[in-house]
C-alpha cells in the first residue's frame, strides 16, 4: 500500500509477473488532511515536549517540532501558487511594469519568477514582465512566537543575467483568490522588502537546488498564524520601479527560473520553513465576595476578579502577567445615628370662648436626630392667620375682639430604646 497526500494505493493481488493496483486520486489533499487533524493532539504535545525540555536541555530527543514545513497546494487549490505575468510587444520598463496583467499560471510546474525579456530589437523596450506568487498554510502556528523563517525555490534552470545582474525581492501578495491565480493578480504585490535580496547571479545553477530568502522581522510579522500567508518575489528592479541594467537586443532576460508545486513529488516544492516556540496560554478568572470584619468599628467587602495570563517563553523564569480588578464598597461604623423623617399631619379643633369659636387646622413636619437624651426639636407651620410661638405656648391671634388663649405645648425626649 502506498499512501500519499492526495491519493492511496492498494494492491489487489499478483498474477504471475503482474501486480494488479488500484489508486483512488483526490483533487485535493485529502488523507493528509485526514491524518493532520486525527493526530493533531499527538503533535501539540510533541510540540510541547520539544519546547518545554528537549530543545533546551536534550536536542537529542527532540522530535522537531519547533518548525513548521509549509508548502502550496498542487493546482487550482488552497493555498495556490504561480506567476503572474504581462506580455506586451515593445513597451518601456515603466509601462510594462505599471500595466496590468495579461496571463497567470496557477497550476504551472516552472516558471521564471521573477523575469524580465527585452524586445529582440527595439532599444530600451520590453515583452515580458514576470512576478511570483506563494501561498503556504500557516494555521498550525497559532499564538506561536515566530523567532525565524525562511522561503526556499528550487532552482530548474541556470539563472540569466543578460540585461544585468539584479535582487530577486520578497514581498507581500494578495491575490483575489486562496485556490486560484488570475492576471489581475500581477498588480497585487507589495513593495515592502519581506528579506534581504539576493543576487539572481548567485542562485544555484542545479537543478533541484533550494535556494533560501530569509525574511527579515517585517516579513516574520506578516506570517498569518491563524491561516494562509502569501508571498511574492519581484526583482529589485521591480520593487524599486527603477531600472538600472542595460538592454540587450536579441530577446535577452534577466531571471530566475524556479519550480512550483504542481511539478511531480515534493522534493523541488516552493516551502516555507518557520521556527517558532509554542505559545502556552493560561486564562483562569476567579470571583470573590468576602465580608471581613478588619476592626472593632469598620466592616469591609469587596469583590476580586482575578485574570492570569501566562505565556511561556521560558523554562527556567516563567513570567506571568495578572490583571486585577477590586471592587471594594466600605462600610465604616463607629458610632451609628439614627435618622428619621416623619410627617405629621394634625387637625385640631373645639377650642371655644364665650364670643367665639376657633377653628384650626395645623400642618406639623418634623425632622428628629434620635439620640439618647436628646429632646425632640419640631419645626410647625400652621395654615392659619395665627402665629404661635413661646417656648411651646400656644397663643392664638385673630381679628374678633374676645382674645381666649390657648395653651398647647410638648415636649418629647429619646432614652435610646
Amino acid at each position: 500500500m502506498e499512501l500519499a497526500p492526495s491519493y492511496y494505493t492498494l494492491e489487489l493481488g499478483r498474477f504471475g509477473d503482474s501486480v494488479k493496483l488500484v489508486t483512488d486520486f483526490r483533487t485535493h489533499p485529502k488523507y493528509a488532511k485526514r491524518i493532520y487533524f486525527a493526530f493533531k493532539p499527538l503533535w501539540w504535545a510533541l510540540h510541547v515536549w520539544d519546547f518545554m525540555i528537549a530543545d533546551r536541555i536534550a536536542p537529542g530527543l527532540s522530535f522537531g517540532f519547533s518548525t513548521l514545513t509549509a508548502y502550496p497546494a498542487v493546482g487550482a487549490a488552497a493555498p495556490v501558487d504561480g506567476y503572474v505575468m504581462r506580455q506586451a510587444t515593445s513597451e518601456s520598463f515603466a509601462t510594462i511594469r505599471a500595466g496590468a496583467g495579461t496571463v497567470a499560471g496557477p497550476s504551472a510546474t516552472l516558471g521564471a519568477t521573477p523575469w524580465l525579456r527585452a524586445h529582440a530589437s527595439t532599444a530600451n523596450t520590453y515583452n515580458d514582465f514576470g512576478r511570483g506568487i506563494y501561498g503556504f498554510d500557516t494555521s498550525p502556528i497559532g499564538g506561536g512566537v515566530i523567532s525565524a523563517a525562511v522561503l526556499s525555490l528550487a532552482t530548474n534552470i541556470a539563472p540569466e543575467t543578460f540585461l544585468g545582474d539584479t535582487d530577486v525581492d520578497v514581498v507581500a501578495a494578495t491575490p483575489a483568490s486562496n485556490n486560484n491565480l488570475v492576471a489581475a493578480d500581477f498588480t497585487t504585490l507589495g513593495t515592502t522588502r519581506y528579506a534581504t535580496g539576493k543576487a539572481v547571479s548567485t542562485f544555484s545553477s542545479v537543478d533541484g537546488t533550494y535556494n533560501d530568502l530569509t525574511l527579515n522581522a517585517t516579513g516574520i510579522a506578516a506570517i498569518n498564524g491563524s491561516g494562509y500567508t502569501f508571498l511574492g518575489t519581484r526583482l529589485k528592479w521591480d520593487t524599486d520601479n527603477s531600472f538600472t541594467g542595460t538592454w540587450v537586443s536579441g530577446s535577452k532576460s534577466t531571471a530566475f527560473i524556479g519550480y512550483f508545486a504542481d511539478q511531480t513529488g515534493t522534493s523541488t516544492d516552493p516551502k516555507l520553513v518557520v521556527t517558532y516556540l509554542l505559545s502556552i496560554t493560561i486564562s483562569e478568572t476567579v470571583a470573590v465576595t468576602a465580608s471581613l470584619l478588619k476592626t472593632t468599628s469598620r466592616i469591609f467587602s469587596d469583590k476580586i476578579a482575578i485574570t492570569d495570563t501566562i505565556t511561556a517563553v521560558r523554562i527556567y523564569a516563567q513570567e506571568v502577567v495578572e490583571s486585577i480588578a477590586i471592587y471594594a464598597s466600605i462600610f465604616r461604623t463607629i458610632t451609628r445615628t439614627f435618622i428619621e423623617s416623619i410627617g405629621v399631619s394634625a387637625t385640631i379643633e373645639s377650642v371655644r370662648s364665650r364670643l367665639a369659636t376657633l377653628t384650626e387646622i395645623v400642618g406639623i413636619t418634623a425632622s428628629m436626630v434620635k439620640q439618647q437624651n436628646k429632646v425632640l426639636s419640631e419645626t410647625i407651620g400652621i395654615l392659619d392667620s395665627t402665629v404661635k410661638i413661646l417656648n411651646g405656648l400656644l397663643v392664638g391671634i385673630w381679628r374678633r375682639r374676645a382674645r381666649p388663649i390657648i395653651t398647647w405645648s410638648k415636649r418629647a425626649r429619646h432614652d435610646g430604646s
